[in-house]
């Protein structure tokens, strides 16, 4: 699925200065584009306005060309990685993973085993009945990963979002991760904005990189 911002402004009531300045911007079909740039640049905000997280003040977001700015957040197909892990305290980790499929008609069967899968790989396994509040930071990151991955795994995603994922992460798991996440949106072909500041990460594993300033898209 393709995706262009045209025309992007946003601005929050309480600041006249725009957070998103006319941004015009186009992913290809299964293309991996990494938006780098400083903290406040307005990264987050692009991610979220895609997802239907927050409106633009104005201009106009499509897929496929089919203008969304009308269709709901849990309609337009995405799977994202938030900054908040943003887990659901009282279900377990394997729970909090398996619930985003609750829905989808798979196999009860297949569902588990999606999620025995991808806490495996990313090293999950033990805390597989820990609830958040007994996860570390970096465990609830992975947690929180795994949720968005199996939505992909599950082909019930066309968008995969990625907003800072590998924060809080040790340097080997920061790696590892960053490795399995470019081999999944190869294996399906998922269109995929990956958030970062690290510009080296960004290199590491995007097609494509963009930088905003100041929400501001520079050339």
């Amino acid at each position: 699925m393709s995706v262009s911002f045209k025309n992007i402004q946003k601005t929050y009531l309480n600041n006249s200065k725009p957070v998103i300045c006319n941004l015009n911007l186009k992913i290809k079909e299964g293309e991996f584009l990494a938006l780098t740039g400083p903290s406040g640049s307005g990264k987050t905000t692009v991610l979220r306005m895609l997802a239907g997280l927050e409106k633009p003040t104005s201009g106009e977001i499509f897929m496929d060309k089919k203008n969304i700015m009308n269709i709901p957040s849990k309609d337009r197909f995405i799977s994202m990685v938030f900054q908040q892990t943003n887990l659901y305290p009282y279900m377990s980790a394997a729970k909090n993973i398996s619930f985003v499929l609750k829905s989808s008609g798979l196999a009860k069967s297949k569902i588990e085993l999606l999620v025995k899968d991808i806490m495996r790989d990313l090293e999950l396994t033990q805390f597989s009945s820990y609830m958040p509040s007994m996860l570390s930071g970096g465990q609830k990151r992975r947690v929180a990963i795994a949720r968005a991955m199996v939505r992909v795994m599950a082909k019930k995603a066309r968008i995969f979002l990625l907003d800072e994922p590998l924060v809080n992460l040790e340097s080997r798991l920061k790696t590892k991760i960053s490795l399995q996440i470019s081999a999944l949106q190869k294996e399906f072909k998922i269109t995929t904005i990956y958030v970062t500041h690290d510009e080296t990460e960004a290199l590491d594993i995007a097609d494509k990189i963009v930088v905003l300033d100041k929400g501001i898209l520079q050339r």
